[in-house]
Parts: structure tokens; sequence; C-alpha cells
């Protein structure tokens, strides 16, 4: 089993993006959001991409211009999977 999750691991791509890239967007966002949850924000308003997140804080923050930012809902025993969150894209 850890052999598996071992070469999951290596095969897996990641690709990284210079701090440069939303450097000047994560500054702007330092009233509203933490600077992690503002790196997250930044980029994926580059990349026109959602952002799922399990934060309230996050998810209410004002003047976030990533327009596909919903909350993920969690139960009592975990998150839930079943449903699609309100505000994602399928």
């Amino acid at each position: 089993m850890a052999s598996l999750a071992h070469d999951d691991l290596v095969s897996f791509w990641v690709e990284l993006f210079p701090y440069s890239s939303c450097a000047s967007r994560v500054w702007e966002l330092r009233s509203t959001v933490t600077a992690y949850h503002a790196c997250y924000v930044a980029l994926a308003e580059i990349l026109v991409a959602d952002v799922a997140t399990l934060k309230v804080r996050l998810s209410r923050a004002s003047g976030l211009a990533a327009s596909s930012l919903c909350r993920l809902s969690r139960q009592r025993r975990g998150l839930n999977s079943h449903r699609q969150p309100r505000g994602c894209a399928p």
C-alpha cells in the first residue's frame, strides 16, 4: 500500500507559479483575508479558476474578484462529498 502511495506521489504533476505574478493582488487583499488565503485567491483570479473553501470567513470576505469562490459544507463526519457546493461550477 505504501509503495502505491509513493508511486502516486512521484508521478504527481505540480506546476509552480512565482509569487511575483500575484504579489500586488495579495497586498491589495491584506486587510480582507490572510496572506495565505490571499495567495490562493489571487492565483485563482489570474487563472480564472474556482476556489472552494471550508473557511466561512474567506467565503464571506468582501472585495474578492474570484467569481467562483464558494464555501464547502462540512458535516459531523467529514466533508459532504455527495452534493455539489452552492456557487461552484460542476
